[in-house]
């Protein structure tokens, strides 16, 4: 029987056999492989997130402009007559069905706005920290905004800014709209 039990711890302290290392190192692969697919597939998640969230706020940023340049024609015009009449003057680019470009020049503290096409790409001024589109890196990101005078009310008008972006061969888009009025 001593003998027996001998044998046993004696083979016990032999270490692992070969079969035993294969299945070991096999094991440890396929874990590894499934935390790099998890961990590429949550770095694409988190890049479309960012995407989408910036495009949100891209577009709202449309409509913020939009409501600036109207606000605006208060300080400017003292005749709250002609003031409306300035405000679809100033943005008459946008009134048309192709939409325009919108952003803010921190140079000249104004909303500049022009005629959009789909080569109008927003760029990002790291310094400064503004979208825009005169100075900064390109983005994949456009931004159309058009305002339509609701039809027998002239004193309201819809305004539907509309971000696109190419994300995985794709393009996306995310669209806000609201109704403003002549306040004056």
């Amino acid at each position: 029987m001593k003998i027996f039990f001998q044998n046993k711890i004696q083979d016990s302290k032999r270490g692992f056999t070969i079969l035993e290392t294969m299945v070991s190192v096999l094991l440890l692969s396929m874990v590894v492989a499934v935390m790099v697919v998890a961990t590429s597939a949550g770095s694409a998640n988190v890049n479309t997130l960012k995407n989408s969230l910036t495009a949100t706020y891209l577009s709202q940023e449309g409509i913020e402009l939009v409501r600036k340049v109207r606000d605006d024609m208060v300080i400017n015009y003292e005749d709250s007559g002609t003031r409306w009449s300035e405000f679809l003057s100033y943005v008459d680019n946008c009134e048309s069905v192709s939409g325009c470009n919108i952003w803010y020049n921190p140079e000249t503290s104004s909303v500049q706005v022009n005629t959009y096409t789909t080569s109008s790409y927003l760029k990002y001024d790291d310094v400064k920290g503004y979208y825009g589109y005169i100075s900064g890196d390109q983005t994949t990101f456009r931004r159309k905004v058009t305002i339509e005078i609701l039809s027998g009310v002239s004193q309201e008008v819809l305004i539907t800014s509309n971000v696109t972006w190419m994300q995985g061969g794709s393009e996306k888009n995310f669209e806000t709209k609201e109704v403003i009025f002549n306040w004056f």
